[in-house]
């Protein structure tokens, strides 16, 4: 991480000419940044696979209700008769 932090400093920062304690900030605040962003990329995935989880349950619930509740031919042919 802290390579990819400093490659992307020398190349956006004007590195060469700050000093070590700058280039040491930069590139510590650049790995802070990229480590939050990883962190909420993970956060959101589970979230999201929590709410695909849950919708896939909900879906697979209501299909079998659905399915119990259909009335089977048999009783369409008694209605049909009276």
């Amino acid at each position: 991480m802290i390579e990819i932090c400093t490659k992307k400093a020398k190349t956006q920062y004007s590195y060469h000419k700050r000093s070590k304690y700058e280039k040491s900030y930069i590139v510590k605040s650049l790995a802070l940044q990229l480590q939050l962003f990883l962190m909420a990329d993970e956060l959101i995935r589970r979230v999201v696979t929590k709410k695909l989880r849950l919708a896939k349950a909900i879906a697979t619930e209501a299909d079998n209700l659905k399915n119990e509740l259909t009335p089977t031919p048999i009783f369409y042919h008694s209605i049909k008769f009276l």
